[in-house]
């Protein structure tokens, strides 16, 4: 432990801002969707940081490769729709609360320079940050599920979010495992991460983040076997610890539910027309969007 603490001593003393950086993209990581303001602290704060290299912003965007900049571009553009859609808006208070999710991609330029001026590669910070939020957010979605088991599972923002980040934190996890020789404790605890992220993403009941799951492990099997890595005994407990969580947990009967419940809501809208449920709404969405395009190819 007292090693641990020097090498942070270290890091902390070498280059504060990196460290606060670094922080911040662990604290995202563990609790942006679950705990209220740590999202919009950590971006306020790595914005505040990014005004110490204010002088060097042209210096640092005219070294931007041609990609780097159209993703700068892309931001401005985003930021630029946003205030556009003023003309479409009927409650403007309401127009007000939301033009804040615009702005946060013009804030994340600056963010993004501080980061190419500091020079320094923050993945192992978000490495460490997704394998903490699985057992993190497994708590919070089973005290959620206990307290409200007919309702889905969530932090302090929508049931949605909170499944994406748990998913994306999943992903990222599964890539980490596959790509570098760990020792087998290190290995034993992602897995037991990763099984928490995709145990709370289940309790979220978020069907579209479901989905993804399956994607992830063609992926990753599509990875191994093409490396040589592929092992049996990786697929059998793979299958045992997936028929464990399904059978002996309420995983199962979450699945089934919403499951049976799409099912039902798709066969409703093509049989009777009906479309104000949370899948009807989405295939009206993409039939009026095939509709526009076929009569308005360019703009469509």
């Amino acid at each position: 432990m007292t090693k641990y603490l020097k090498r942070l001593s270290v890091i902390i003393k070498q280059d504060p801002i990196v460290f606060v950086m670094g922080l911040g993209i662990i604290l995202l990581a563990v609790m942006g969707t679950s705990v209220r303001h740590v999202s919009s602290a950590m971006f306020a704060l790595l914005f505040l940081l990014s005004l110490s290299v204010i002088m060097s912003w042209p210096k640092v965007f005219s070294s931007l490769t041609k990609l780097e900049k159209l993703l700068v571009l892309s931001f401005v553009l985003y930021t630029v729709s946003g205030l556009l859609s003023y003309y479409n808006v009927d409650d403007v208070d309401k127009y007000i609360k939301l033009l804040e999710r615009y702005f946060r991609f013009l804030i994340a330029i600056p963010i993004l320079l501080l980061m190419i001026k500091k020079n320094t590669s923050l993945m192992n910070c978000l490495y460490i940050g997704a394998a903490l939020s699985g057992p993190f957010l497994f708590v919070i979605a089973l005290n959620h599920y206990l307290q409200y088991p007919d309702q889905p599972a969530k932090g302090y923002y929508h049931h949605i979010i909170f499944a994406q980040l748990a998913m994306v934190n999943v992903g990222i996890m599964i890539v980490y495992l596959i790509t570098n020789d760990l020792r087998r404790m290190v290995q034993f605890g992602l897995l037991v991460s990763i099984s928490c992220g995709l145990a709370a993403v289940i309790f979220s009941q978020a069907r579209g983040a479901w989905i993804v799951f399956p994607v992830y492990l063609f992926v990753a099997f599509m990875y191994l076997f093409k490396n040589g890595k592929l092992r049996l005994n990786t697929v059998i407990a793979l299958l045992v610890l997936t028929a464990t969580m399904v059978s002996v947990t309420p995983i199962g009967d979450l699945i089934k539910t919403r499951t049976d419940a799409a099912y039902s809501e798709v066969t409703a809208f093509y049989n009777d027309g009906e479309y104000a449920t949370s899948v009807g709404a989405r295939l009206a969405m993409w039939d009026i969007a095939l509709d526009v395009w076929k009569q308005h190819p360019v703009l469509g």
